[in-house]
This record gives C-alpha cells, sequence and structure tokens, in this order.
C-alpha cells in the first residue's frame, strides 16, 4: 500500500482503534476472541446493537442486520428508523456523532451524507465509513411513456430549470431541445421533493450546483417512499429517490449529463464508473499545526465521466469512537457491512460493491478488518548525507524527541559511534551528528533506548583488544553525554548487545565468548543507567551468532535468541527486573532462526523473526502470548512478508490503552533490489497490508522501528547513493 492509499485511512482510524481495543481485550485474557452462542447456548450472549437508520437506507439495514444476526457475529442488530438520520440540520442540534446518536438512543447510524463540520459539529471523534454506493435517480410519470425506465435526457440546468419551477410544461424548448424524437406533452410538470432536506436532496443540488428554491405548487413528501408513490400516482411529475428504490417500483427514470458530456441512466454499472472515477478520499487538514481528521470520502461531480452516472455519493456508517458497552459489537457489525458477505447483500439492489471499484475504499475496508490503523509515512530523509560508510543506524523517541545513532567509517578502517537528535518529532533534526566513541579501536554494532528525558546508547568496541560492551547515557534528552564506560568483562569478547527501558530500569543484553562456550549475559540498572547490578547469565552454550534480543515493561523481562548451530528459537523471562529467569522455552519446531525481535506490553509479549545470511525464512514469522511469557501460539506467518531479512518491531499503545505492533522488514522484492516493508497487527490474526518505506531501486537494508505517541519511526542504511547513508522515515498514525 502506498503513502497516498495509506492516507486514505485517516477517517476510519479510530474505528481501526476501537475494534483493536476489542481484540486486545480478549487477546490479553489468553485467547482469541470469543465466538457466539452456539446451538447448544453456550458461548458468550450477543450484544444488542440499536442501528438508527435514515429512510432511504432502512431496506439496505434491514436486510444487513438478517444476515448478520443469523451468523457467528458479536451483536444482534435492531434496526431503528427515523426520517432524521441524513437531516441537513444535524450539525445545528448536535456536536458531533456521540451526542447525535446519544440522542437516538443509538450504537451506529447507517445514512445518506457524510454530516457536514459546521457550526459546533465536529469530526473528532466520529467514524464515517462508507459502505455502499448512493444513486440518485431522476424520475418521473408522464403518460403514455413505457412503465420501465425510457431515458429522458436531462442536463443540470435543464434539470434545474424544471425543479425551480422555471421550466413549468413538458414540452418546454430546453427539454424538447435534448429529446426532439419524445413527442413530449404540452403538460403542467408536477414537482415533488423532500419536505426535510436530507442526502439525496443535498446530491441532487451537488450535480446542479444550486440550491434549489422549490415552487410554490410542488409537493413535498415526508420520506422516499411517499416520494415515490406520489410520482407513481401524479400525472406529469417528476422527483427523485435512491436508485434501487426506483428499480423495485419499476419507475422511469432519467438519464443525466455527466461531466464528460454523455447522457448516462443509473445502472449497476454506470455507478460502478462513477465510484471507480469519482471518490475523492480527503487528506487530513493541519489546524493551528494540529492535523484534523479528514472530512469522509466523497464523489467529485467534476470527475464523474466515462460512462459515469453522475448523481452518485455514499451511504456511510456512523460511528462514535467515544467508550461504550456496545462499542466492540458496533465496530463489528461496520466491519461485516465492509466484508464480502456484507456486500453480497447490494446485488440484490442492483448496486455494486464499492470496495470491488475503488483500490482507496477497499484499503479502508481492509484496514478496519485488520482492527489496526497504517502509519501515513512522509518521504525518507537522509540524515548522514556525506561520502562516509554511514551503517546500521538504530532509534528510539521519547515524547517529541527523535534519537538516532549509527556505526560511521572515520579514518582508514575504523568505525565510531554517531548520534542525532530531533526535537520536534523528527520533522527535522539538529545540525551536526555527536560522536560518542571517538576512539581508536573499531565500534560498532549501536543501540539506542529511550525514556523520559533519559537517552541509553550501548556498542561494541575492541579499543581494549577485546570486544567489549560500551554504554552511555545522557540525563538531558541528548543535550550531554556522560563518559562511556564497560559493561563486559575484558577478559572475555562480548558482542552483539541489545537494549531496553522500562522507566528507570534499562537492560542490557549480549554475547559473551568464554574459553568454552558462548553465553548470553545480562546487566541490569534500576537507577536509569547510574550503577548496574552484577551480570547474569541468562544462557549457557548458546552459538556465537544467537543474536539475544530484550524486551521490558516494567520489572518483567523478556529475552528471546536463535541457535544456528542448535536449532530453534528460545524465550526466558524475569518477573524480578532481571534478578532471576524462567527456564528457557522452545518457541517453534526447532526450525533455524536467523534474528528476532521481541516487545512486551503488559502481560502480552510478541515476538517475531525471519532470516538472516545462511538462515532463510520462508515468510515472517511471529508468536504470542497473553499470560506473561509462561505460554504462547502456535508460530504464524504473515504471507504478504516473504524471505524477510533483519527484522525490527515496536509496540504502540493506542488511546483506549490497547496495543499496536508495528514491524519493519528488509525484504528482497526482485533481483539486486531490497526494500523496507512495513506492516502492523492489534492482535496478529490479521496484518495490514506492507507499506514500502524506502521504495527505490537499490539496497535498503537494516532496519530500525520505534513509537512515541501517534509517531512511527523508521530508520534503515541504503546504498541507492553510492555509498551507506542512514535514512530515516517518519509516519503517524491519526
Amino acid at each position: 500500500m502506498t503513502g497516498r492509499k495509506a492516507a486514505a485511512l485517516a477517517v476510519i482510524v479510530v474505528a481501526a482503534v476501537a475494534v483493536s481495543a476489542y481484540f486486545m481485550l480478549f487477546y490479553a485474557s489468553g485467547g482469541m476472541p470469543p465466538g457466539p452462542p452456539n446451538g447448544n447456548g453456550t458461548g458468550p450472549p450477543k450484544t444488542p446493537l440499536s442501528v438508527l437508520s435514515s429512510p432511504a437506507t432502512f431496506p439496505f439495514v434491514e436486510k444487513w442486520a438478517a444476515q448478520y444476526n443469523n451468523g457467528d457475529n458479536l451483536g444482534k442488530v435492531e434496526p431503528v428508523y427515523s426520517p432524521d438520520a441524513d437531516d441537513t440540520n444535524i450539525p445545528l442540534l448536535y456536536s458531533n456523532v456521540s451526542s447525535f446518536l446519544a440522542g437516538y438512543s443509538a450504537d451506529l447510524a447507517i445514512a445518506g451524507r457524510p454530516v457536514q463540520p459546521s457550526g459546533n459539529f465536529t469530526y473528532e471523534g466520529s467514524v464515517f465509513l462508507p459502505v455502499s454506493p448512493q444513486a440518485i435517480a431522476v424520475v418521473y410519470n408522464v403518460p403514455g411513456f413505457p412503465d420501465v425506465p425510457s431515458g429522458i435526457k436531462l442536463d443540470a440546468p435543464t434539470l434545474y430549470a424544471i425543479l425551480s419551477g422555471n421550466a413549468t410544461r413538458w414540452n418546454d424548448p430546453r427539454i424538447t431541445a435534448l429529446n426532439p424524437d419524445l413527442g413530449l406533452p404540452d403538460q403542467p410538470i408536477a414537482v415533488v421533493h423532500e419536505r426535510k432536506a436530507g442526502s439525496a436532496t443535498e446530491l441532487v443540488e451537488r450535480y446542479l450546483n444550486a440550491t434549489v428554491a422549490w415552487p410554490g405548487s410542488s409537493q413535498a413528501a415526508e420520506s422516499p417512499d411517499a416520494l415515490s408513490a406520489t410520482v407513481r400516482q401524479t400525472p406529469y411529475s417528476i422527483g427523485y429517490v435512491d436508485f434501487s428504490n426506483a428499480v423495485q417500483t419499476r419507475m422511469t427514470f432519467a438519464a443525466l449529463q455527466n461531466s464528460d458530456g454523455e447522457y448516462v441512466m443509473p445502472s449497476a454499472d454506470s455507478i460502478a464508473r462513477a465510484v471507480q472515477n469519482g471518490t475523492v478520499v480527503h487528506e487530513p487538514a493541519v489546524v493551528d499545526g494540529k492535523e484534523t481528521v479528514a472530512m469522509p470520502p466523497t464523489t467529485s461531480v467534476g470527475q464523474l465521466g466515462n460512462g459515469s452516472y453522475p448523481v452518485v455519493g455514499f451511504y456511510y456508517a456512523a460511528l462514535s469512537d467515544a467508550p461504550g458497552a456496545h462499542k466492540a459489537a458496533s465496530f463489528d457489525f461496520a466491519r461485516w457491512i465492509a466484508s464480502p458477505a456484507g456486500q453480497q447483500m447490494l446485488a440484490d439492489v442492483q448496486y455494486p460493491s464499492i470496495y470491488d471499484q475503488n483500490e482507496e475504499l477497499k484499503v479502508m475496508a481492509e484496514e478496519l478488518a485488520a482492527g489496526m490503523p497504517s502509519a501515513r509515512f512522509e518521504n525518507a530523509t537522509n540524515l548522514t548525507n556525506n561520502p562516509n560508510d554511514s551503517v546500521y543506524g538504530q532509534v528510539a523517541a521519547s515524547g517529541d524527541r527523535v534519537y538516532v545513532v549509527w556505526e560511521e567509517s572515520v579514518e582508514g578502517q575504523n568505525y565510531d559511534i554517531f548520534f542525532k537528535r530531533s526535537q520536534n518529532g523528527g520533522r527535522t533534526f539538529d545540525g551536526g551528528a555527536a560522536n560518542l566513541s571517538r576512539n581508536a579501536g573499531f565500534s560498532e554494532h549501536p543501540q539506542v533506548a529511550a525514556a523520559g528525558s533519559g537517552v541509553y546508547v550501548v556498542w561494541t568496541d575492541n579499543t581494549s583488544g577485546s570486544k567489549e560492551v560500551m554504554f552511555a547515557k545522557s540525563a538531558s534528552s541528548g543535550n550531554a553525554f556522560g563518559r562511556a564506560i564497560s559493561l563486559s568483562d575484558p577478559a572475555n569478547s562480548s558482542y552483539n548487545a541489545e537494549i531496553a527501558v522500562a522507566g528507570s530500569s534499562v537492560y542490557v543484553v549480549w554475547q559473551e565468548q568464554r574459553q568454552n562456550s558462548t553465553a548470553i549475559v545480562m546487566r541490569a540498572s534500576s537507577d536509569g543507567g547510574a550503577t548496574f547490578a552484577e551480570p547474569v547469565t541468562v544462557a549457557e552454550n548458546a552459538s556465537p551468532e544467537s543474536f539475544p534480543k530484550v524486551a521490558a515493561d516494567e520489572d518483567s523481562v523478556h529475552v528471546v535468541w536463535g541457535n544456528p548451530g542448535q536449532p530453534g528459537l528460545r524465550h526466558v523471562a524475569s518477573s524480578d527486573g532481571g534478578a532471576t529467569f524462567s527456564q528457557a522455552a522452545l518457541l517453534n519446531d526447532g526450525e533455524a532462526v536467523g534474528e528476532a525481535q521481541v516487545a512486551a506490553y503488559g502481560s502480552s509479549v510478541f515476538v517475531v523473526w525471519g532470516g538472516l545470511n545462511l538462515n532463510t525464512v520462508e515468510r515472517l514469522t511471529y508468536v504470542a502470548s497473553a499470560d506473561g511469557g509462561a505460554t504462547f501460539s502456535e508460530p504464524a506467518t504473515v504471507d504478504t512478508i516473504a524471505n524477510p531479512m533483519n527484522v525490527e518491531l515496536a509496540a504502540m499503545q493506542g488511546q483506549n490503552g490497547e496495543h499496536f505492533v508495528h514491524i519493519a522488514a528488509q525484504v528482497e522484492t526482485s533481483p539486486g533490489n531490497e526494500e523496507i516493508l512495513l506492516v502492523s497487527t492489534a492482535d496478529g490474526s490479521i496484518f495490514t497490508e506492507p507499506v514500502n518505506l524506502s521504495n527505490n531501486a537499490g539496497i535498503s537494508e537494516c532496519p530500525s522501528i520505534a513509537v512515541s505517541g501517534n509517531n512511527v519511526y523508521v530508520v534503515w542504511e541504503d546504498r541507492t547513493f553510492g555509498n551507506n547513508e542512514i535514512l530515516f522515515a517518519r509516519g503517524s498514525v491519526s
């Protein structure tokens, strides 16, 4: 999915957050979301849902409710009819969707227009998901014309003249000029319209590019059914109703001129073309430096050409993101409508599925199904931009500050560790890069972590003649660093260090090459890196290329590592801040892994892995635990990420306390071209489509990922420029 398509998700991000909250609730309790009651009466009861429906959408909602209620779903839908569900006065009466739904004691609404933000109305905390096309047919009753669509031709100026009472007879020269062969009668035109303007009136007026002042002789109908009946019962009348209503009541309707000058009647094909050609996905606006929620997708009359019927919009599911007992079931119903099962019903009313016609709308539906908002990424920036060899970039973030470290060639074959900082959420970075190691030896494999104003960096250095794990900290958000100290035993070679931070606790893990074995060792600090406890041996007899990884949440610490020489991925956990660890548990069936990563949040642990060097893993693979690492799920794969290497992940906390996992991986997309791909998940059952962050013709490798607030930061090394540079991409989840 491209960055542009990811922007389409602005409207449903809060919806995905809510769905994710539901999944994580049950995931954290030790399993997948429960099913509904079965034939034996077991399982949790279905949540009753009050679904407010506008008059035009009531037939849709009734069919959707019947099918949904008959399936294995979370809710039990009770449709509630209201003529006010898509009233144009809603923005004057309510401040947001939450207050609107509360006014009708409804959990969600399905109506025919997105409520425009005006007066005191705001989209904040609201969700509008397009669920169906809405095509408005201009219907008429001219005795002697066929009982099925005959296709009188009308353009926007002529239709406006008719509806406003300027053209009062059917043989008006403006109408006959468009229809010279129809023999239109010399009879007065009876105009029928909605008494209370709703979505149908709005779409017609948008096509006319004018507001209609209804003539005094016109008739006002209380509902779509009443309007349809009035036209059918009144000779020489004209009005407008939903296309499905016109088809089911066998009304005659007009062919309207579209933006290409074509006269097109509504049909499944011409409506599908309208969704294909005219859909507009709006970008979020920035007001006073703050990104606002985007207006829901609409259609542009000016783009409705190429066989498109020109009076087409959408029906929307309108939901609130406010907490509530029925929230999970409400979003489950919206997701079901967007699924192939829900969209199949549209064929019964001669409407196409909107998601089959437009890729951006399909992305919205997929993201809602995934229960995971995708981050929208800006173009990558070059943080190094020099002729040196800059490799192995790593990133951490705390608040609005973003920290990047990397190793870079300095003199001859020597490499040092460099540091750069952003103080505005990655929009810009401070000028120069600080050299943290600055010594005569070879410094490599840096790692960085941050919490509050603390920034912690570890790396491997051989200045003393043996590889040591070096540690440096800043207590001033990177303004200055203290002197680097060695954490490892100088008598042994130590390398592949990793670091995790939880509050004031700092955990560093590495491999130590001892006389007859390779051990995995940890040192922990409980005072922000001022002092460290004595080293703890986490595992003996590890492989020289085990690549241990560490994650922490409060006093819970998790370490994972692979053993190429002893196939399998292993995990240990500590509940006392790294003082003691559990026995190592095998997380897979013994297959070789290249490199793994681990994230921990509350009682949930997520482990993902891919290949490295000669160890190939065919698909991105993961396991998850909901009980603090006591047990894990069976390994599962993300089939859209093939042969991944150098995987990284980070967990983001949502506004309701739930967590999402973002995973970056190095993937060969074509011979000689390796890209950085990102996928996200809420519960591990469904992943977002991969986002290509590097998207160039060169070699992009070794990604690192960090999150802070709603922002996602990814860095990687890239050879596109001829030498290795460190690139940085900033994404945000609204």
